[in-house]
C-alpha cells in the first residue's frame, strides 16, 4: 500500500465529503471484516468509533484507504504508542 501525504489525492467520505490529508473525520462505522480482525484491532476500532481525528495520509491506489493517528485514544487502551489504523472512507463522515 502506497501512503502519501500529497494534498491533491483525496477520497468520498460516507456523508459525500472530499477529504484529503490534513482533513477532520469522525468515524461512524466499523470496517467491512472487522469481525475477522485480531482482538486487539477490533477493541481499536471500537474504542475509536465516534471520535473525530486528522487524516494523516490517503493511500494512493484505488481504492483509497484512509490513515488515521489514533493514538491519543488507542494507546492508552492498548499499553503502546503511536498507533495508527487505516479505514476505508466510508467509515468516515
Amino acid at each position: 500500500m502506497k501512503l502519501t501525504t500529497n494534498k491533491r489525492l483525496s477520497a468520498i467520505t460516507s456523508s459525500g465529503r472530499r477529504v484529503r490529508t490534513g482533513s477532520f473525520v469522525t468515524v461512524v462505522a466499523l470496517p467491512p471484516g472487522f469481525s475477522l480482525l485480531p482482538r486487539d484491532s477490533r477493541r481499536a476500532f471500537r474504542s475509536i468509533l465516534g471520535h473525530r481525528f486528522r487524516v494523516a495520509a490517503v493511500t494512493a491506489e484505488v481504492p483509497r484507504w484512509l490513515q488515521l493517528d489514533v493514538h491519543r485514544i488507542v494507546d492508552p487502551l492498548l499499553g503502546s504508542f503511536g498507533n495508527s489504523v487505516y479505514v476505508e472512507p466510508e467509515c468516515v463522515a
